[in-house]
């Protein structure tokens, strides 16, 4: 992922986002959303063009942990991760912000959003930012028997697949 190198920029760069954001931040609190139905992405109006590139493969990173807990530390960075989930139009916005600020940010996407909204896959990746499995409904996955669990997180991947050619890097 790529960074900033200053605290500061990054600062001024997400002002705007002070507003608003892709979407609320993750919480405990309340109850989970009820499950919504599948439903299949609009069929590609011109099938002459190009297929665009797949998504990035989960990858390792040599010399790191499978579990990525912070970036180095050796110098000063800050890494944007957003949760895909809420009104595609504020989603756009901060996406374009960043973009204009020469950031790139990593989105990590509910299924049941990119069901809704299955351009948003596409757009992200077009911008140069990250995209990644943040489950299908966005349950308490860790209070869930071992196959819901297991269900919520292939039900992501399924997503990520079928729009972008790839599960992608993060989970």
């Amino acid at each position: 992922m790529l960074c900033y190198q200053d605290r500061r920029t990054v600062l001024r760069a997400t002002a705007a986002v002070a507003a608003g954001s892709l979407t609320a931040a993750c919480g405990t609190g309340g109850a989970p959303p009820a499950p919504r139905p599948v439903q299949a992405a609009p069929a590609r109006p011109d099938a002459a063009k190009p297929a665009p590139a797949a998504a990035p493969a989960p990858r390792r990173f040599p010399g790191q942990p499978v579990e990525i807990a912070h970036g180095p530390r050796d110098r000063p960075g800050v890494a944007l991760t957003f949760h895909g989930n809420g009104d595609p139009a504020i989603a756009r916005s901060v996406l374009a912000e960043a973009e204009k600020a020469g950031a790139h940010v990593t989105v990590l996407a509910i299924g049941t959003w990119l069901d809704d909204h299955p351009d948003m896959a596409r757009r992200i990746l077009d911008g140069g930012h990250e995209l990644g499995n943040h489950t299908h409904h966005h349950l308490a996955i860790n209070s869930l028997p071992e196959a819901e669990a297991y269900a919520e997180i292939t039900g992501c991947a399924q997503r990520l697949k079928r729009l972008t050619g790839s599960i992608g890097t993060w989970f």
